[in-house]
């Protein structure tokens, strides 16, 4: 018997793949069904299918949009599971809400096909799926397997598009693989990417980036000229890493950034004197448990002589996180 649903390790992306009619014609195979698209339905969702009980009649499926008027894509997965004799023909046409997005289609043998509608499509409340047999067809319609997605019309326009491109080159950079850092950073809101604040000014106006954590994330290499773009960060947290090299003097000509935490990290080197410039201007950079990194460009890197600075410095940043 067939299992009731698959999902990961049969789904690499863990999609929960349900049996969605119990009432209709199951077709299996235990031959592969191999599949070269980018929608990557698993084996072991392909080797099963259904078609109608009775023969003569389409295959219905039905999509329920929470939205009354709302939009849907629909995702139809095919593969032919089945041994045919040399006259059997399997045609049908493909329908979305009576408009027909496919004429005439043939599954192929043994390889999996996606076949979607190239725009959202609109539904009245419910959307109606039918796969019709053709005249010529000797054979029902068959369907492996299929996904329908809602669209959904986000209150805010999408993120800065520079600042996109800054966190998809941090995210590269380091080679960060985080759950939640897929789509849009900031939009919507409720699923933005973890680590992010974002600002939200008016539904007209991309949201741009203010804050930025990373800490203890396990970060290697330099600080990655990238954060520079991002050019109405506020606060910047690298704390707990292992991030090498020198601190870049770019961080201090970002005049948004008022607050940097680079603390127990492996930097080296002085500090240029342009952090010296914008602390007077309100910029705090803490930089504690960084035993090779010096003070100012004047000193050398006995880090004994900065233990005092260096606590002093991080105590305020605690201090002014509190007053927020």
């Amino acid at each position: 018997m067939a299992k009731p649903f698959f999902r990961y390790p049969d789904d690499v992306l863990d999609r929960m793949w349900d049996r969605y009619n119990w009432f209709e014609t199951n077709v299996n195979t235990t031959l592969n069904v191999t599949s070269s698209n980018p929608f990557a339905v698993p084996d072991a969702v392909s080797r099963f299918g259904i078609s109608p009980r009775n023969s003569s009649r389409p295959l219905y499926f039905y999509a329920y949009p929470q939205e009354k008027s709302g939009k849907v894509n629909v995702y139809f997965h095919f593969a032919e599971i089945q041994v045919l004799e040399a006259n059997d023909i399997r045609e049908f046409d493909i329908l979305l809400d009576k408009t027909v997005i496919r004429k005439a289609y043939t599954p192929k043998v043994l390889q999996s096909e996606t076949i979607y509608n190239l725009s959202p499509q609109k539904c009245r409340g419910t959307c109606y799926l039918d796969l019709v047999q053709t005249q010529r067809s000797t054979l029902p319609p068959l369907i492996n397997a299929i996904e329908a997605f809602e669209v959904l019309e986000f209150s805010y326009t999408e993120t800065n598009q520079n600042d996109v491109d800054a966190m998809k080159n941090i995210q590269a950079f380091y080679g960060l693989n985080m759950i939640s850092w897929q789509g849009d950073p900031c939009v919507p809101e409720v699923l933005k990417w973890e680590g992010l604040k974002c600002s939200y000014t008016s539904k007209s106006i991309p949201p741009r980036i203010i804050s930025l954590d990373l800490s203890s994330l396990g970060l290697k290499g330099a600080i990655t000229p990238a954060f520079q773009n991002l050019t109405e960060l506020q606060n910047l947290d690298l704390s707990n890493n292992s991030l090498t090299g020198g601190v870049p003097e770019f961080l201090a000509g970002m005049k948004s950034l008022l607050i940097i935490d680079l603390n127990w990290n492996n930097l080296t080197g002085p500090l240029p004197n342009a952090f010296h410039d914008r602390e007077k201007n309100g910029q705090k950079l803490a930089y504690q448990g960084n035993p090779k990194l010096s003070a100012d460009e004047s000193c050398n890197n006995n880090n004994q002589n900065y233990i005092l600075p260096v606590v002093a410095s991080a105590a305020s940043l605690l201090i002014i996180t509190a007053l927020f």
